[in-house]
């Protein structure tokens, strides 16, 4: 009996011992409580690449109609953008492209006559002719792509505006300007929308 106690004492302890090996084999680390090996880069690269599945996808960016609101200097010319529905058309849309040459409101302010008025006739217009004016103005600062940027201005480049193609933009450069033809109107700025471009202008281009 003494050797048969001491034979199932043994085979109990072989036993608990093999138990707490095997569950201590089988413990399952989160990947949360890793700890970062600055000494080792794969590490690194794999831990700043893998999706986060919390976080949503990055956004594309605002729109020029989102540019326009927020930008307090363009106020003016966006209130007769309003007005054109196939420009509001064009700056709203996710699929086309569109430069919009936008005076600044100063610019704006010092005309002689303002874009909805007839220069002949700058105190009364039509309401119809007013529509037609402001229409024209825009159109004639909308450009139908997007311009590259910074523009290769080693040598003149030309584009033709929404009012048609007898009317065309030519961006040159004139020392450290750029410039915008006709009327020689200098670029002040230039800010990127995901459909588009605003190009900021200290002037009005004639049309």
């Amino acid at each position: 009996m003494p050797r048969l106690a001491r034979a199932l004492c043994l085979c109990a302890l072989t036993l608990l011992l093999f138990t707490l090996t095997a569950r201590s084999q089988l413990v399952i680390q989160s990947p949360h409580d890793v700890a970062f090996n600055p000494s080792n880069p794969q590490q690194h690269a794999h831990d700043m690449t893998a999706p986060s599945y919390d976080q949503a996808p990055a956004s594309p960016g605002p729109k020029l109609t989102e540019c326009l609101t927020v930008e307090r200097k363009l106020s003016l010319f966006y209130e007769y953008v309003r007005e054109v529905a196939p420009v509001m058309k064009r700056i709203m849309s996710s699929t086309e492209q569109t430069t919009l040459l936008v005076p600044v409101n100063q610019a704006i302010i010092a005309l002689p006559h303002k874009p909805h008025q007839d220069p002949a006739d700058a105190i009364s217009v039509s309401e119809a002719g007013a529509k037609s004016n402001a229409e024209r103005f825009v159109m004639a600062h909308t450009v139908t792509t997007t311009i590259p940027w910074p523009i290769d201005v080693s040598r003149p480049i030309t584009y033709p505006s929404m009012l048609g193609p007898h009317h065309r933009i030519t961006f040159r450069r004139e020392g450290d300007d750029v410039r915008v033809d006709p009327g020689n109107v200098k670029v002040l700025a230039m800010k990127e929308a995901s459909n588009g471009r605003v190009v900021y202008l200290d002037g009005t281009v004639p049309y």
